[in-house]
């Protein structure tokens, strides 16, 4: 999935842009109009999927903070850096919460990601099985700085688990996509990335808007 984040303002509050209230609507009746369809056609199981979103939601804020007051970033499996501020939404539009209530109607949004922020490439469980987190600054214009001066990707890696006999038609067994992450650089180096040290680091308060 792709939702426009749009550029500056969301419903009249100065900051940055938003998914809007209607683009939410959208997404989660559409999200029900296909596991609808897939139910029709016999399948059963969960409906797996990731969505791609420019600016990030609140949430994105919110799994970093929880490691550095916990000062262990286990606690939400956080991988990767942040090296400048998170610049949310202006408003919480209730994105992470139509895919929680969307989890619960058998449709998981395994992974939210973002870009805007040049220098962040971190990414974490906000809760069992739903990450947020960033891309990687894949090209050369706009600002640079630690992170961005290496241009590279996330790269998401899914699979079709293998079933009873090797099958592998989720359409029979309703199987669970198996999905990796990883940031390959332009240079072809792969980062696997790793454990951030949380020691030094400060909580930041609201997002940066």
């Amino acid at each position: 999935w792709m939702l426009d984040s749009g550029t500056s303002g969301c419903l009249g509050r100065p900051g940055w842009g938003c998914v809007l209230p209607d683009q939410v609507r959208w997404f989660t009746r559409s999200a029900r109009k296909l596991a609808h369809i897939a139910k029709e056609n016999d399948y059963t199981g969960t409906l797996f999927g990731h969505l791609f979103i420019h600016i990030p939601i609140e949430e994105a804020l919110d799994v970093w903070t929880r490691a550095v007051t916990a000062r262990n970033a286990s606690v939400d499996k956080l991988l990767g850096h942040k090296i400048e501020s998170v610049d949310c939404s202006a408003v919480n539009t209730g994105v992470w919460a139509a895919v929680q209530e969307l989890k619960g109607e058998g449709i998981s949004i395994e992974g939210i990601w973002h870009g805007h922020d040049h220098n962040n490439d971190f990414v974490g469980e906000v809760t069992p099985g739903s990450k947020v987190g960033y891309g990687r600054k894949s090209g050369y214009g706009g600002y640079g700085g630690a992170i961005a001066d290496h241009p590279g990707a996330r790269v998401l890696k899914m699979k079709l688990a293998s079933g009873l006999n090797g099958e592998t038609r989720p359409e029979r067994l309703g199987m669970k996509v198996l999905w990796s992450t990883y940031i390959r650089l332009e240079n072809g180096e792969i980062d696997q990335q790793n454990p951030p040290n949380m020691e030094n680091e400060t909580v930041q308060a609201l997002c940066a808007r």
